[in-house]
């Protein structure tokens, strides 16, 4: 008796190691995670979960000539006010495949901006996706800042005056790119990857640049435009997560976005 319940429980505990390494359906195993799984889903439902911030053109209210407040679809409600100065963003309906854009104007030295709340400074992490695009590539005379999110130097250049992509967002460091191919001018979607020791940026899903060497910063008074060296620009979109997404996940977003606006980089 004592032997055949020792049989059985070898049995039981081999088919026990077996199911945990087996293969099942709609699940990959990874590679370097032992008895981890991962789930292997098909790119198809937008994916929205885990953004700290979410603008979106058609969340804007406005006054006819200036935005007002630009809601935060992300459900943390961290909305980005209008702001008082000279010349404000202003919101455009039915543009961009039936959605709205929102501009921003290099008519005036005192800057086109708006303020974001100070949400990102905790974070360790962050995949950030804009649908964007710039007046001019190169820009005559001076850069395109888009944004002051990251902490290296602060300012995001999309592009800079030689026509390269210099940015921050989810660093210490300015980075110096890559000088894209295809026109900035056209609507594009760019994307910023961050965590510590790890820093990449894309383009139309393509990736450009690079780096292992990275520290996880932001600006404490975060951006987009700017009040300084403004240069002219329309946003569609902004999604900020707080984790760099998988695969899966990337394509899921890339494809939502790519069918919602009719973009045609990729």
């Amino acid at each position: 008796m004592k032997l055949l319940i020792s049989s059985i429980l070898v049995v039981s505990l081999a088919l026990s190691a077996i199911a945990q390494f087996a293969t099942f359906p709609g699940v990959t195993r990874n590679n370097q995670g032992g008895g981890n799984f991962i789930p292997s889903v098909a790119a198809s439902a937008d994916y929205t979960n885990g953004m700290i911030n979410w603008l979106v053109g058609d969340g804007v209210t406005n006054n006819g000539s200036s935005i007002v407040t630009w809601l935060d679809q992300s459900g943390n409600n961290y909305h980005t006010p209008g702001e008082t100065h000279t010349t404000p963003p202003v919101a455009y309906t039915s543009q961009l495949n039936g959605h709205t854009i929102v501009e921003f104007t290099n008519n005036t030295a005192q800057g086109c901006w708006l303020a974001m709340s100070n949400v990102f400074s905790p974070l360790v992490a962050c995949d950030v996706f804009m649908v964007i695009r710039c007046w001019d590539d190169p820009p005559a005379g001076a850069t395109e800042v888009i944004a002051s999110i990251g902490a290296g130097d602060t300012r995001s250049f999309f592009p800079s005056q030689d026509g390269f992509i210099n940015d921050c967002i989810g660093s210490t460091t300015l980075f110096r790119t890559v000088d894209p191919t295809p026109s900035l001018t056209s609507w594009r979607l760019y994307e910023v990857q961050a965590t510590n020791n790890w820093w990449t940026n894309s383009l139309d899903t393509t990736r450009l640049w690079g780096t292992n060497n990275n520290t996880v910063g932001f600006n404490t008074t975060p951006k987009l435009g700017h009040d300084v060296r403004p240069r002219a620009f329309d946003l569609a979109e902004l999604r900020f997560y707080t984790n760099v997404l998988t695969t899966s996940q990337r394509s899921s977003v890339e494809q939502a976005l790519k069918t919602k606006y009719n973009l045609t980089g990729f």
